[in-house]
């Protein structure tokens, strides 16, 4: 205990263990800064919120990291399994035994990738061991010791994924190893070099899987974009349109022009941007007679208002790409597209005599 106070780094068990209980159960009980007010005013003793950030930093000095390459330490388990425990798992009553606490059910969801993906497996398994809390998680560019990698009880869920061409985290599995866990898997497989870096230098960032309902089971990574095309890296994505649009020339109404100046000098200064005020942007310059319903409508309407200068000859299929492209960003990016990018790309000669020629 002495070496708490002092708040140097120990590694005990009772060390943990006292400095969990103390501080976040009974120190950092609801109502705590009402008992200090009401019944000891008197005496001044921390606030709830200062012992809570005490007690991280104490716990951050003092306890045991774990490592991807190893399990992680016993004591940092222990230290951890006592935290959930009582933000998750009963509170306070499980630890004072107070007959009346109320135990309500619990669902967690856990999203690692990387080291995250460790650091998510083990927070998983101490979630495993609360009776009341119920887990999903979901995990990608799997980097730990084979021993984490288990069946999860009837109760949760668990989703990995992963990048056969990952070169920071290695991970290739057998499918009888991962029949036998009997959890949702998506792997990822790629032959020849015409993938080669589409994920970076080292293949690893596919980060943004994470927020992707992906399906299960073996893919290639060729049918995988086809099917799925928002897992592909958005660079890779957005590299084709944009050269693409290097082949046409755009113009903007006066309209679209005047909404785009006046709504990059509103964004430029330092007052907080507002939906009501682009809103009101929009409805003053496009001459809608009603307000946009939020600002992804205007948003669409402003795109439908960028024309090919060569109508006559406009490539439907290229223009509805480039649309496409557009309605991924939101508002101000586009105004920023529009009123810097755009003429960028605009070619230095005049537009096409013959634009099918051009096509």
């Amino acid at each position: 205990m002495a070496c708490l106070e002092a708040q140097r780094p120990c590694r005990s068990k009772a060390a943990h263990e006292f400095l969990v209980l103390h501080y976040f159960a009974l120190d950092s009980a609801k109502h705590w800064d009402e008992v200090l007010t009401h019944v000891l005013p008197a005496v001044r003793l921390p606030g709830a919120s200062a012992r809570r950030a005490t007690a991280l930093e104490v716990f951050g000095a003092s306890h045991i990291q774990p490592s991807h390459r190893r399990m992680p330490h016993v004591l940092w388990t222990d230290s951890m399994t006592l935290i959930w425990n009582l933000l998750i798992g009963g509170r306070m009553g499980r630890y004072t035994g107070s007959p009346d606490t109320l135990v309500l059910d619990q669902r967690v969801d856990v999203r690692g990738f990387s080291a995250g993906s460790f650091a998510g497996l083990c927070t998983l398994q101490l979630s495993w061991k609360i009776p009341n809390v119920v887990t999903y998680g979901k995990l990608g560019a799997i980097a730990c010791p084979p021993q984490l990698l288990v069946t999860p009880p009837a109760t949760h869920a668990l989703h990995l994924f992963h990048y056969e061409a990952d070169q920071l985290c290695v991970w290739k599995p057998g499918h009888r190893q991962l029949d036998q866990l009997q959890i949702r898997f998506t792997y990822v497989s790629t032959e020849g070099p015409a993938y080669r870096e589409h994920f970076g230098a080292r293949e690893h960032s596919y980060s943004h899987w994470l927020s992707l309902d992906l399906p299960t089971g073996w893919w290639d990574l060729a049918r995988f974009l086809f099917l799925y095309p928002n897992a592909a890296s958005s660079i890779k994505r957005d590299a084709t349109p944009l050269r693409l649009l290097s082949w046409l020339s755009f113009r903007l109404e006066p309209a679209v022009e005047a909404l785009i100046e006046e709504t990059m000098r509103y964004l430029s200064t330092a007052e907080k941007v507002t939906e009501t005020d682009l809103l009101a942007l929009g409805t003053k310059h496009l001459g809608m007679g009603t307000s946009p319903e939020s600002v992804e409508a205007l948003r669409d309407r402003l795109i439908e208002l960028v024309s090919v200068r060569n109508l006559k000859h406009r490539p439907e299929a290229l223009f509805a790409l480039f649309r496409q492209f557009l309605q991924r960003l939101t508002l101000p990016r586009l105004c920023h597209f529009l009123d810097l990018v755009l003429p960028q790309l605009t070619p230095v000669r005049a537009p096409w005599a013959d634009a099918t020629r051009t096509l």
